[in-house]
């Protein structure tokens, strides 16, 4: 009998293993079909490696992430439309600058994009691979790292939309690994991460004033101007870390959930296949509605695969590459919304007040049997959520605004205009509104010496204060037991 169920287990495995191969390369042909006379240059690089089953599988794994690779080229053209060999990224240069710059010389910029698929060779791939193989197989920082997370965070091509060089893991091979051999403690990772940060300090910075004119800055770019913003100084970390064989990637947060604008921070793997946070930036200055981490593969059931027209998804929510990974960092809760309508294409989103206006930072489309309830997992706590549907680039409310608080309990803002309230707000010349469904004014209020005060207000929902101009004036808030709670 054991020897039958011994012989069945083995019969499962290499059923298996048949399938997935099987679709592997169906996966494969499906993206050489794509390449178009670039296909010769993408199957001379895979068959590179027939006595190697390793390579052979990560040189699979590369082509196949290549679908929607692409480099976002920055081009400064003259005034007859001829292209100028200039470098906009000098130290000095910050936003105000370049704009004087390029209007004094009547110079303009646009960019083009240039897919992977059609245009990169064999040789660049080769490279690449071979470079990342080397510090993986060799090193003592990078021996215990699984192959998955090896093929993920280690051997891909670029790290974002940057123009493609060559040279940067030789850059960065050359510049820290002789030092590195001879440090003792080196099967330590985050010792290895440590020296690279000791020394990437010294020339890379945050600054706020920035150009901006990339989405990727490649190496050349980060060597010539020495900052950038959050994600810029991340990218130069995930250049020097990936070079030298330690697993790294970039987690977002593409929207804070009681603050405006969002975040980004560089993370590792140690030696023992587990992520470390490099606290380079300031994530806990905020709640994190969700943190998305970004990896080489596409995600099957990423929102781009489920929605054809860009138009219809949200730009910060459009990556096939994002995992959520939000339980990493804070407590979570999940959540069901019931929407007033079905959502366009099915999709029900939940927003954040972010940056004056609500926008999309988490979708569903995942409804169980027998309901009508959108489920939505591992939502940050402690943060105001509206669920919206999102079409032709435009947000619409569809159903009351809920909070999630510190301890997961939930509410729902359902605006009751038969419980009037009032409010006592410190003395601005302000106009104050709430939500039902929309934002309404009620007015300024009467003034005295120290205060504002707003009677007849609705109750259980949102409030917002705009000046005079119109102009935000803070955070939403809520209004209970005369006290004034800012989201």
């Amino acid at each position: 009998m054991k020897i039958n169920y011994l012989k069945n287990k083995l019969s499962i495995a290499f059923i298996i293993v048949t399938l997935l191969q099987f679709s592997y390369s169906c996966k494969v042909k499906r993206i050489l079909n794509k390449s178009g006379e670039n296909k010769v240059e993408l199957r001379k690089f895979l068959s590179s490696h027939k006595n190697n089953s390793l390579k052979r599988q990560a040189a699979k794994f590369s082509v196949i992430g290549m679908e929607h690779c692409y480099s976002n080229n920055l081009l400064v053209k003259d005034s007859k439309n001829n292209l100028v060999d200039l470098n906009l990224y000098q130290p000095k240069t910050n936003r105000k600058i370049i704009v004087k710059l390029l209007d004094s010389l009547q110079y303009w910029v646009t960019a083009t994009i240039v897919k992977d698929l059609v245009t990169v060779k064999s040789d660049y791939l080769e490279q690449n691979l071979e470079k990342a193989f080397e510090m993986w197989q060799t090193k003592p920082w990078s021996k215990n790292y699984s192959f998955e997370i090896f093929c993920e965070f280690i051997l891909p091509h670029r790290i974002g939309s940057e123009s493609l060089d060559d040279k940067w893991r030789t850059y960065f091979q050359n510049k820290y690994v002789p030092v590195l051999d001879t440090m003792p403690g080196n099967d330590d990772v985050n010792r290895i991460f440590q020296f690279v940060k000791r020394d990437l300090r010294k020339w890379c910075w945050y600054s706020g004033n920035t150009i901006n004119l990339k989405q990727t800055m490649n190496l050349d770019d980060i060597l010539s101007y020495h900052k950038g913003s959050c994600l810029d100084v991340a990218n130069a970390y995930l250049y020097a870390l990936r070079s030298i064989g330690v697993a790294a990637t970039i987690d977002y947060v593409p929207l804070w959930g009681r603050t405006n604008f969002g975040h980004c921070e560089l993370v590792y793997w140690d030696e023992n296949n587990k992520t470390q946070m490099c606290k380079t930036g300031n994530y806990l200055g905020s709640q994190p509605p969700k943190v998305y981490r970004k990896y080489y593969s596409n995600d099957k059931n990423s929102l781009a695969s489920k929605i054809s027209s860009s138009e219809d998804i949200p730009q910060h929510l459009a990556e096939m590459t994002y995992r959520d990974v939000t339980s990493e960092y804070t407590r979570t809760s999940n959540v069901t919304i019931k929407a007033d309508k079905q959502p366009k294409n099915g999709i029900l989103y939940l927003s954040v007040f972010n940056s004056g206006r609500w926008q999309p930072i988490a979708w569903s489309d995942s409804i169980p049997k027998k309901t009508d309830q959108y489920v939505f997992k591992n939502m940050g706590r402690n943060i105001v959520y509206l669920p919206t549907q999102f079409s032709k680039r435009v947000n619409i409310p569809i159903a009351d605004p809920i909070i999630i608080a510190k301890t997961g309990q939930i509410k729902t803002l359902t605006c009751n205009k038969d419980s009037l309230i009032s409010l006592i707000l410190p003395k601005k010349d302000n106009r104050l509104y709430y939500w039902n469904k929309k934002w309404i004014s009620l007015g300024r209020g009467n003034r005295s010496r120290d205060s504002l005060t707003f009677e007849n207000a609705p109750s259980n929902t949102l409030y917002r204060l705009l000046k005079p101009n119109g102009n935000p004036d803070g955070r939403i808030f809520t209004y209970e037991n005369n006290k004034l709670t800012y989201w």
